[in-house]
């Protein structure tokens, strides 16, 4: 399994290691596609070898690939894979405005380790079950509100955007007094900080789960979020959302149930 050139090597490779299952997170076909601007600054410095073709696949290899079908690059190379791959042995699993880092997607929703098991055994996960918790992504969120603006929404995609700022942002005066890192101030602010987060239910194994650097520190992880980690923009995960009545318009709700954005 891989994600991004690592789900291309997932595929290109699986013959040589004689794999029967193979799963690729936003899998590229092949990075000399020009019209895929993400590669434009690599293109002249490599020289391709291992292309993916119907010859250089594993033959009984099953291949789940997983990808935002709202991207348009990683559809585009999705749709290359699609007409290489047998059809009775290629699978797609659609993460609608998860974006092309749809393993951060998982992790931040808590359903990375659970989608990668069930495709690695064959029984990928409905699509009912994919959609859960979604709105506890700050990356889906942030998708969505960007799709909305290109659709001319610029209200209902500033209304996303508030969700986001709303779920992981403290007050102005709060933050400031956080970053004068003077003793006395900086303390009092941090520990207000913290308390509002931790009653949150702040997702202290999440967070040092995805940034590698926070235990060695020695730092409480949360303390490190108050600290560094929100100036760093990092992203976190609280265990249990709560709902804040009327805090959650009713209009932006039944847009979000829109065929449209559901699709």
């Amino acid at each position: 399994m891989g994600s991004s050139m690592g789900g291309y090597a997932a595929i290109a490779f699986s013959k040589y290691l004689r794999c029967d299952t193979a799963l690729a997170y936003s899998p590229q076909n092949e990075i000399t596609i020009q019209s895929d601007p993400r590669f434009a600054g690599h293109v002249e410095n490599i020289e391709w070898v291992y292309p993916i073709s119907a010859e250089t696949i594993a033959d009984a290899c099953k291949f789940f690939v997983v990808y935002d079908n709202k991207d348009l690059y990683d559809k585009m190379h999705a749709e290359r894979l699609r007409s290489i791959i047998p059809a009775e042995r290629y699978v797609e699993i659609l993460l609608s405005y998860a974006g092309h880092a749809v393993v951060f997607y998982l992790l931040e929703v808590g359903l990375l380790k659970q989608v990668s098991l069930n495709a690695l055994t064959g029984n990928p996960l409905q699509r009912s079950e994919l959609r859960k918790n979604r709105k506890q992504s700050r990356q889906y969120l942030a998708i969505v509100a960007e799709h909305l603006r290109q659709r001319r929404h610029p209200k209902l995609a500033s209304r996303v955007r508030r969700m986001i700022r709303d779920r992981h942002t403290t007050s102005p005066l709060i933050g400031w007094a956080i970053n004068r890192r003077t003793r006395f101030l900086s303390s009092i602010a941090e520990n207000l900080e913290v308390r509002r987060l931790s009653k949150k239910q702040f997702d202290a194994q999440f967070y040092t789960h995805l940034y590698w650097d926070v235990l060695p520190t020695g730092l409480d992880p949360l303390l490190h979020y108050v600290r560094y980690g929100r100036a760093e923009q990092r992203i976190i995960r609280f265990k249990q959302e709560r709902r804040r009545a009327g805090r959650s318009p009713r209009r932006l709700q039944e847009r979000f149930a829109t065929e449209d954005l559901r699709s």
